[in-house]
C-alpha cells in the first residue's frame, strides 16, 4: 500500500480524543487500524480483525494496554492523547498496518523496535 502525500493530514483531521466516550462511539465489530498520536508524535499503530473490532481493541488499551511503551504515553498525557480509527476490510488489514508503521514510524510499536532496534532497548521520548 502506498500512502498519499496528504495521509498525515487526514490522520490528524479525523482524530478523536482517546476517551471512553469516543471509543464507544466507534461502531462495534468494525475492522481496521488505529493510530495513536500526540502533537507531532506518532505513538502507536494497531489493528483489529478476526472477529474483534477497533472499538474492542481500543477499550483494551483504555483499560490496560499490553504495550508498555503505549501505556506510558497513555498515563503520561491522560486526556490529551489522540486516536484515529481507519476502517478497512480484513483482506487489506495487515498490509495497511505494516504500511502505516513503515510510513509513520510510531515510537511505541514493537515491530518498529524489532526492525530498527534488535536489542529492544527503550527509546528516549
Amino acid at each position: 500500500m502506498i500512502f498519499q502525500p496528504d495521509f498525515v493530514h487526514k490522520v490528524r483531521s479525523r482524530a478523536k480524543g482517546f476517551t471512553l466516550m469516543n471509543v464507544l462511539s466507534i461502531p462495534p465489530n468494525e475492522a481496521g487500524i488505529y493510530i495513536f498520536h500526540h502533537r507531532q508524535h506518532f505513538i502507536y499503530v494497531g489493528k483489529s480483525g478476526q472477529g474483534q473490532g477497533v472499538q474492542e481493541r481500543l477499550q483494551g488499551h483504555y483499560n490496560s494496554s499490553h504495550n508498555e511503551h503505549l501505556k506510558q504515553w497513555i498515563d503520561a498525557i491522560d486526556g490529551r492523547l489522540m486516536v484515529t480509527p481507519i476502517p478497512c476490510t480484513e483482506n487489506v488489514l495487515d498490509d495497511l498496518e505494516k504500511s502505516a508503521i513503515r510510513h509513520l514510524q510510531p515510537i511505541a510499536n514493537e515491530r518498529r523496535y524489532e526492525r530498527y532496534n534488535p536489542i529492544k532497548q527503550p527509546m528516549e521520548y
